[in-house]
């Protein structure tokens, strides 16, 4: 499937961009279409989803959200504000950088600025993706996204932990 951002995100993603190339700014994180036109109107330069509030918004922890829930919820915050909406996709909703990137490309037409991908698993078993494995997998899925979507999609790849290892 080929992303089709509208004109409106793709000029959000410019934005998005420039705000980071160009210093520091605060990020506030809506959880639903009124909190998001709030913060907006309060005169921030752009926002962040929040998955565990989201999550929380819907009775549930973090990471047990729906895809679906979660591409419906991005479109419903991205459409209701005209500034940059970054999206909080947890882990990319999938394991595989293949999968994650096809949850990529549809997050993509929800009319998001930017996505946010994190090493968190959900998981409280192995609560982390393996460093290493994930450091690859973030390097590869985040150039791929970019040629294959050929838009301006703002695309963070972090880790919520940093783990020192004298082996790493």
């Amino acid at each position: 499937m080929d992303a089709q951002p509208t004109k409106a995100a793709l000029s959000r993603s410019e934005v998005f961009r420039e705000l980071h190339r160009t210093g520091c700014f605060v990020i506030p994180n809506p959880w639903d279409r009124g909190s998001a036109r709030l913060l907006a109107g309060l005169g921030f330069r752009a926002l962040a989803t929040t998955s565990s509030g989201f999550a929380a918004s819907r009775g549930r922890v973090d990471h047990h959200v729906t895809l679906e829930e979660t591409l419906a919820q991005l479109q419903s915050v991205a459409n209701a504000v005209e500034i940059p909406v970054n999206a909080d996709f947890e882990g990319g909703f999938a394991i595989m950088p293949a999968d994650v990137g096809a949850n990529v490309l549809l997050a993509a037409e929800t009319g998001i600025a930017g996505l946010s991908i994190e090493d968190s698993t959900g998981d409280t078993s192995n609560p982390l993706f393996d460093f290493k494995l994930f450091w690859l997998y973030s390097l590869l899925f985040k150039k791929r996204a970019v040629i294959i979507m050929g838009v301006g999609l703002f695309i963070a790849i972090f880790f919520i932990c940093w783990r020192i290892s004298p082996f790493f």
